[in-house]
């Protein structure tokens, strides 16, 4: 796995990630540019679930990006 680098040069224009803040937790979700919300990959949504947000419930602070 490559861990340094752009966000260009890591993902593939069809890649999905998990944005996390400073800490590590949770914070966004970026959706490849011909994705929708219901696009998501499952195991994207279990590990969201499992930190306990529910990825398609409308939050305070925006989740997707």
């Amino acid at each position: 796995m490559r861990v340094k680098g752009t966000l260009n040069d890591l993902m593939a224009d069809d890649d999905w990630a998990i944005i996390v803040d400073k800490s590590g937790l949770p914070k966004g979700v970026f959706i490849p540019e011909n994705a929708t919300e219901e696009d998501c990959p499952l195991y994207i949504i279990k590990m969201l679930k499992d930190a306990g947000i529910d990825f398609f419930e409308d939050s305070p602070q925006p989740m997707l990006h």
